[in-house]
């Protein structure tokens, strides 16, 4: 169920960066009198980039789940034993 809940997030995380660097890619070739020079440098950035974004937010959300396993494993082996 986590799982479904960051779907939203994880859109956003890869559709920012290389969405502005469209933008931003667009726009250098507008000033500069370039045809897709700076539209493609810019492209290949921003998937660079959203997918390190990606990546980082992953190995964040796996540690916390991993802890919170762990927790939810201990409170578990309390309840059965009777110890705490």
């Amino acid at each position: 169920m986590k799982a479904w809940a960051i779907l939203p997030h994880v859109a956003l995380i890869m559709f920012v960066p290389i969405f502005c660097c469209i933008l931003l890619g667009h726009f250098l070739d507008g000033i500069f009198g370039t045809e897709v020079l700076f539209l493609i440098i810019f492209i290949f950035l921003g998937v660079g980039a959203a997918f390190r974004s990606l990546y980082v937010f992953c190995m964040r959300f796996s540690e916390k789940s991993e802890k919170d396993d762990d927790k939810h494993k201990t409170l578990d082996i309390k309840k059965i034993t009777g110890k705490r």
